[in-house]
């Protein structure tokens, strides 16, 4: 076990200032669109993560063009905000996931995939619960570049590989940091003075037995999602499968989660068509 770890924890950084803007579009109750363009176009750097993002396949363009706007006009609003907001807290960390063997556009394809399958799926029965967690969803893994640079400089990310390949990723993290990265996302996300909403959906998705009533089904949704939006190989019927055992265990309705998936698996192929 690295002994050092919580070091790694240790944020300096600072949250930009352009996510008091999203905030503040946010409560006007995105009363003016024309203001999100204008937030997005001062931010060099989000504009950047948002041209990458438009030419994800399982964003459904039909035939129009692959553009911010058009992005806007093929989600909402509300999804794009929280997009925008997700994507400012990440980036104020590091993006190296060479522990992990995930390259960062994968990543960053995994972590949108998230918040988008959860608008999808969780606006046709749930729009309150959907709002609660298109960021969550987000940043549920924000803790795994930390994770990977702290295995990367103390040389063990051989044998972290090994173990991971050999038991599981869960296992792994706890037994080279002694943390689930659920808990250590958590933890940077508390010390920036977020929700708790955020940070306690976050800290038990991975360890739903011991998640706090309010949060049960919270985190439940992000361990779905997650197992769904694996980076090596998204939206694979294994991890599918995982899911369903899941939601059954919930009692939850498993006929929206499973339309969802496959509009979003159809709008792939089509792409790749």
């Amino acid at each position: 076990m690295i002994k050092n770890f919580n070091k790694y924890l240790q944020i300096d950084e600072k949250l930009p200032k352009t996510i008091v803007d999203l905030d503040n579009f946010r409560k006007s109750s995105f009363e003016n669109p024309k203001e999100l363009l204008k937030i997005i176009a001062e931010d060099k750097n989000l504009q950047a993560e948002l041209l990458k993002i438009v030419e994800f396949n399982f964003f459904d363009f039909k035939n129009n063009k692959r553009t911010i706007i058009n992005l806007i006009k093929i989600t909402n609003l509300e999804f794009m905000t929280a997009l925008c907001t997700a994507l400012l807290i990440s980036n104020t960390l590091p993006k190296n996931l060479f522990a992990y063997t995930i390259r960062s556009d994968e990543f960053l394809y995994s972590n949108t995939l998230s918040i988008y399958f959860i608008n999808r799926w969780l606006s046709k029965f749930d729009n309150s619960l959907k709002s609660s967690l298109l960021i969550p969803a987000f940043l549920k893994n924000i803790s795994k570049p930390i994770i990977s640079k702290a295995i990367s400089e103390h040389k063990l990310a051989e044998q972290f590989i090994s173990e991971i390949n050999r038991s599981s990723v869960i296992a792994g993290e706890e037994k080279f940091t002694g943390y689930k990265s659920s808990r250590v996302s958590a933890n940077i996300l508390k010390h920036w003075k977020l929700s708790p909403n955020i940070i306690l959906s976050i800290a038990f998705f991975e360890d739903l037995q011991n998640a706090p009533e309010a949060f049960k089904i919270k985190s439940m949704i992000l361990n779905v999602v997650n197992n769904i939006t694996n980076p090596k190989e998204p939206l694979n019927s294994l991890d599918f499968d995982k899911s369903l055992v899941v939601l059954n265990e919930y009692e939850f309705d498993t006929n929206f989660f499973k339309e969802s998936f496959n509009e979003i698996k159809s709008s792939i192929f089509q792409v790749i068509k």
